[in-house]
């Protein structure tokens, strides 16, 4: 199926439940814990077809590498991120900031 042929409202609500389960994963560092949320991207992403590898450098500390193979007919893109997120005071938060809250068609974490 072709993206033109998707129906965008099912499209929003797909991208909305993932990056509300992704929120959910505490990838505070320290301790990092960084490959849970990989290991969370790496199954969504394969699932579209993208070739993924996911390399630690020390245990729990992974890093996700992602391919989607184009035709070579347009320019390469390359997208960078981090995993991990600074340590947080949860009595400043009105809500968790690991609860993926959908408030107001808000989300609402880290």
């Amino acid at each position: 199926m072709q993206l033109s042929d998707k129906k965008w409202e099912d499209v929003k609500k797909e991208a909305t439940q993932l990056l509300r389960e992704y929120i959910r994963i505490n990838t505070t560092n320290p301790p990092g814990n960084e490959i849970e949320g990989a290991n969370f991207l790496k199954h969504v992403l394969e699932k579209e077809g993208f070739e993924c590898n996911i390399f630690e450098s020390i245990k729990d500390r992974g890093n996700i590498v992602t391919r989607l193979k184009g035709t070579g007919e347009a320019p390469s893109l390359l997208l960078l991120s981090h995993i991990d997120v600074v340590p947080v005071d949860e009595d400043r938060w009105e809500y968790h900031p690991f609860s993926g809250e959908l408030v107001d068609n808000n989300i609402w974490g880290r």
